[in-house]
């Protein structure tokens, strides 16, 4: 499957990456699960990487037309301005931190109406937070599915 990461490639095609995300989401909705797919986050601040801003958001509607389709749900990133700050970043600038993991999950839990005492501001470690389990982590930018309740 075809990641976010793959639009930031030099000749990279969001309109190919979408189609390919589109067969794999309609595979994935035969079963009932709820999906969530991810936006890319707005890059305008992000040296050498905010050049590759349009393409993201080109993606973007992409990832927007496929949730349609599908009846999927959309957990967007772009819109969450806290991923500009630098602390949301890992060292690579590339992959998000701790902090920017937190963020995108509470985003995950509120596109979800799941309700959760996450703070703002406060990152916890993974495993720490009401009924986590100590070690699991879900890579930012794939499919979380989980059972239609």
């Amino acid at each position: 499957m075809r990641r976010g990461n793959d639009v930031i490639r030099p000749g990279s095609d969001p309109d190919e990456t979408a189609r390919i995300l589109d067969t794999m989401v309609q595979i994935l909705a035969t079963t009932g699960a709820t999906i969530v797919l991810f936006t890319g986050p707005d890059l305008r601040e992000t040296p050498v990487v905010g050049s590759i801003r349009g393409r993201v958001a080109i993606y973007n509607e992409n990832i927007r037309t496929v949730a349609f389709r599908h009846d999927a749900v959309v957990a967007d990133m772009w819109s969450l301005r806290e991923l500009t700050a630098k602390e949301t970043w890992d060292e690579d600038r590339l992959h998000f931190s701790p902090l920017g993991h937190h963020i995108i999950a509470r985003r995950v839990l509120d596109t979800l109406n799941v309700p959760h005492d996450l703070s703002p501001a406060e990152a916890r470690p993974v495993g720490s937070a009401p009924g986590g389990r100590p070690g699991s982590t879900t890579p930012c930018g794939r499919a979380i599915i989980s059972s239609r309740g």
